[in-house]
């Protein structure tokens, strides 16, 4: 687990874009997940606009029994939709919609907001079958889980990604807070916390 894990540099939220300090820490938060490493005066104060919500993460921290993290049972993977299960295909960025799925249009009458892309049919991606490159999305699995896919870890779900992490740190242990949908963690010298996904 590293401090990129849990940042996105495209965040349209320019305050939780990059680490920052906050009370003795240092921090990296993309929204739904977040890491306090020992602090390193490399990153500067956090924002004023996150203080309340970080405060409300660090207060219960102190109080948490941790446990050892279960053994789960992964769910199945599907057949990949961008390599269509072959491994191999090359995914850009649709130019017609800049990758957002939608355009906008205009006609003498009227201006039409948020129409599906149809060059990409809304997936703001365009891809090409005809390649022996590596499928970018199953890795050339031809194989990968659903997007909302998650694992059940002491009654919250939590996303296949964030679960990854957790196993690939050999001591991690665990504390569950189901009323607040967050599992926190701990190993070694850090710690942090994962939004748990909505149960369907």
């Amino acid at each position: 687990m590293e401090i990129g894990d849990f940042l996105n540099p495209d965040d349209i939220r320019k305050h939780i874009r990059v680490p920052f300090k906050f009370n003795g820490h240092t921090v990296a938060t993309n929204g739904y997940s977040l890491i306090c490493l020992p602090n390193d005066d490399e990153y500067g104060e956090c924002s004023e606009l996150i203080k309340g919500m970080l405060s409300n993460v660090f207060e219960p921290y102190s109080d948490l029994s941790f446990v050892d993290m279960p053994v789960v049972k992964l769910p199945e993977k599907e057949k990949c939709s961008t390599c269509e299960g072959s491994g191999k295909a090359i995914s850009t960025t649709c130019m017609e919609c800049d990758g957002e799925g939608e355009v906008d249009a205009e006609t003498d009458y009227s201006v039409y907001y948020g129409l599906e892309c149809k060059s990409c049919e809304g997936d703001g991606k365009i891809k090409s079958l005809d390649t022996d490159d590596a499928c970018p999305d199953c890795s050339g699995d031809g194989k990968r889980y659903a997007k909302d896919e998650g694992v059940q870890i002491l009654g919250l779900k939590i996303g296949i990604r964030p679960y990854s992490l957790l196993v690939s740190e050999p001591d991690v242990q665990i504390s569950p807070l189901p009323d607040k949908s967050m599992l926190y963690f701990k190993s070694g010298d850090k710690w942090g916390v994962f939004m748990s996904m909505r149960n369907d």
